[in-house]
């Protein structure tokens, strides 16, 4: 992103020498341009995805009933945390912490398989 950038702020000016037709140069900046603008388009359509994608995540983690199984989903998937690391934010050994993991997914399949339920039952009430 940075290089192209850099590429349509490019500009050299020549005083000396022969003249040549700058036509080229001013639809290769507009290339430049048009290029920087749709990787712009492109990188902002995947913030948005991302973003989108994080709140379904909460969303799902937020049903989970038991608060430990919680905690430990949204250091490890939210937060972005190593297990070593979220085993020492909760205090708790890491076997302990890979136990407590199987229990908070299965519980998570519990909210996916329930929520896929309520979403099939809405939309044949709908039809």
């Amino acid at each position: 992103m940075d290089r192209l950038r850099a590429l349509s702020r490019k500009s050299t000016v020549s005083y000396g020498g022969e003249r040549v037709s700058r036509t080229r140069n001013v639809a290769s900046m507009e290339d430049t341009i048009i290029r920087l603008m749709e990787a712009e388009e492109r990188l902002n359509r995947e913030i948005d995805r991302f973003v989108d994608t994080k709140r379904e995540i909460q969303q799902t983690i937020d049903l989970v009933a038991d608060a430990d199984c919680r905690l430990l989903l949204e250091f490890r998937y939210l937060a972005m945390k190593r297990w070593i690391d979220v085993a020492g934010e909760m205090n708790i050994c890491r076997a302990y912490a890979n136990r407590l993991h199987d229990k908070a997914l299965a519980m998570v399949d519990t909210v996916l398989r329930t929520r896929s339920v309520l979403k099939d039952e809405k939309s044949t009430v709908r039809a």
